[in-house]
């Protein structure tokens, strides 16, 4: 036999017997069922789940130890606002460990409550305060110029009680003579 053909089944024979360590040259498996990655959510955390293998494998979710019972696996994580990756990482003796990213967004919402009736000014000032975008529509009538006092809220759309995302436009239609 030739040198170089000895010295390829040698490495060949290496990696495929762990060099006598007794590493398994499988890899891990890890799958992340929920949450979805990309997926949009309200709340201020997220329950991240999924399967690993081989049995007795040790999960990392965002660095911490996530609870794992044969198969499964489970953590919550805290979510900020806005875009957040969440790391996901399995690993047992003998293994290279394998890693998963699920990016998750949150979205909070507001309220909106209900408006009619109120000072424009003050209207306003009470959508931007929870971080919402106001556009102003007058609604003009014959008697809205010659009628003395300030403009009032005579709807909003959405209406009332509508649950938005921050950032979200509510037109303010405004009158003297609602």
């Amino acid at each position: 036999m030739r040198a170089g053909t000895s010295l390829a089944l040698l490495v060949a024979a290496s990696a495929i017997g762990g060099c006598g360590s007794g590493s398994d040259p499988r890899p891990m498996r890890l799958h992340v069922s929920s949450p979805a990655d990309a997926a949009v959510v309200h709340e201020d955390s997220v329950l991240v789940q999924g399967r690993v293998a081989p049995d007795g494998a040790s999960v990392t979710v965002v660095g911490r130890p996530a609870t794992v019972s044969g198969r499964t696996f489970s953590a919550r994580v805290p979510l900020r606002e806005g875009s957040n990756v969440i790391d996901v990482g399995a690993s047992a003796p003998g293994r290279l460990p394998v890693w998963r990213a699920v990016r998750v967004g949150r979205q909070t919402l507001v309220k909106l409550p209900d408006l009619g009736g109120d000072d424009r000014d003050d209207a306003v000032d009470h959508v931007r305060g929870l971080g919402l975008v106001p556009q102003v529509h007058e609604k003009h009538g014959i008697l809205d110029e010659l009628l003395p006092g300030g403009w009032g809220v005579c709807s909003t759309k959405p209406g009332a009680d509508a649950e938005l995302p921050k950032g979200a436009r509510v037109q303010l239609t405004v009158s003297k003579t609602c």
